[in-house]
């Protein structure tokens, strides 16, 4: 009886070994070169054409595989251009700045613990519009440190709001273009998902706001 490991080829094997030197090229390009998207496309591109010749499809085939895969993404291209889209338009009608003023400034005067389920919410909120994690920091971080020590709550605490509040959102926002390109790729549509994942998000945020609460109980910094 023929074993798995018989009937991989040669070719195959060759495959998943550039497959695995391409991975490692890239993360050392990353780490080392400060390669960017650019240079991450070219290896895999040259990783897909040398994989298509040694796979025995030849160029026709090797190109003809590359026209399905880019058919294949194109509803993923424009899902991630409209999630995109919704974030462009606030930046560009300065709501966004409004968006955090009325966000963080009710939370002023507050209990310290119910300042920080405020920031952990609002957090959460403003990832919506905001779904990079970087821009969401830029935005709200020189209003909470100082409204953090204001209140007495802890910087640290402070940034575990912002954490799990932009964090746990990622499940659930259509603005996350990451989220909505692998369901597009998947075939599933976003009600589908939010009736699957509603449950196990609601669980993540009662998590996030149990840990908050412990920090502030404890002073964690």
């Amino acid at each position: 009886m023929a074993t798995h490991g018989q009937n991989v080829s040669i070719g195959n094997l060759v495959i998943l070994l550039l497959l695995g030197t391409t991975f490692m090229l890239v993360t050392w390009g990353l780490m080392r070169w400060e390669w960017g998207f650019n240079e991450l496309s070219a290896c895999f591109f040259t990783l897909g054409l040398v994989g298509g010749v040694l796979g025995k499809l030849g160029i026709n085939g090797t190109a003809k595989a590359f026209a399905e895969g880019f058919r294949e993404m194109v509803y993923a291209g424009v899902i991630l251009g409209l999630a995109s889209s919704i974030t462009l338009l606030l930046q560009k009608g300065v709501i966004i700045d409004t968006l955090v003023y009325a966000l963080f400034s009710p939370m002023e005067g507050l209990p310290p613990g119910i300042s920080a389920l405020g920031m952990y919410g609002s957090q959460a909120l403003l990832h919506f519009p905001v779904p990079s994690y970087s821009g969401q920091a830029i935005l709200t971080m020189p209003i909470l440190v100082p409204l953090s020590d204001l209140v007495g709550i802890t910087r640290q605490t402070c940034v575990l709001a912002y954490q799990y509040g932009a964090v746990n959102m990622d499940l659930i926002i259509p603005t996350n273009g990451a989220l909505m390109g692998t369901l597009a790729v998947a075939g599933i549509t976003f009600d589908r998902w939010m009736r699957f994942i509603w449950k196990p998000a609601l669980m993540i945020f009662i998590l996030g706001a149990i840990a908050i609460l412990t920090a502030v109980q404890t002073g964690y910094s």
